[in-house]
């Protein structure tokens, strides 16, 4: 069994395996609503605290991917996380590391085929809670069975060799695997605008 993944209009396309191991949990962070807004989708995208429904899982479990050329990748800053999001309709994929060496991706609940996220995996946990909009903050929550399934899912993929398997990164460069697309980096104006609209929101 799979889980269907797509952008808002269908231009990008994946299948999730059912028995990946998948941590699920909800992120307050800045720069997740930054980059909700950033690409126009916070309306979609964060809950009415700014947060951003997130599944993590390894990389190597997304199967059929169709659109590729669909993909573009932004990042916050010069040392931010790659954050991919389908071009063809501003849609956001997920978030991985910058280094294929760290093969974990946290997929956006937007893109998923299913009415309820439970159905793939309860959410346990809440991080970042000090960036939630609104009075009283979430209770933060992040319990060490989280930490130790994603540093299972890093160490199995590197034993197994499934690193090799990740459609955010293709051919080495100078020995390290390169994003398949070229992130482009928001400038110091345009991160300010954002940032502004995400304070102007929390107000």
């Amino acid at each position: 069994m799979t889980y269907r993944i797509s952008c808002k209009c269908g231009g990008f396309r994946a299948e999730l395996e059912a028995a990946a191991p998948i941590n699920r949990g909800i992120c307050y962070c800045k720069d997740c609503q930054s980059f909700a807004v950033a690409l126009g989708q916070d309306a979609t995208v964060l809950d009415d605290q700014g947060g951003a429904d997130i599944l993590q899982t390894a990389p190597s479990r997304l199967r059929s991917l169709s659109g590729v050329t669909n993909l573009g990748c932004l990042r916050l800053t010069p040392t931010g996380l790659l954050r991919w999001y389908a071009t063809c309709c501003n849609s956001p994929i997920g978030n991985t590391p910058v280094s294929a060496s760290m093969p974990m991706v946290g997929l956006g609940h937007t893109g998923f085929d299913v009415r309820n996220l439970d159905a793939i995996a309860p959410s346990r946990m809440r991080v970042f809670t000090h960036g939630a909009r609104g009075e009283p903050k979430p209770r933060q929550y992040l319990p060490m069975s989280a930490g130790l399934k994603i540093a299972r899912m890093i160490l199995t993929a590197h034993l197994s060799g499934a690193i090799r398997n990740n459609p955010f990164f293709g051919e080495p460069s100078n020995g390290k695997k390169q994003p398949v697309v070229v992130p482009r980096v928001l400038s110091s104006a345009e991160l300010e605008t954002v940032r502004r609209r995400v304070d102007a929101m929390g107000n």
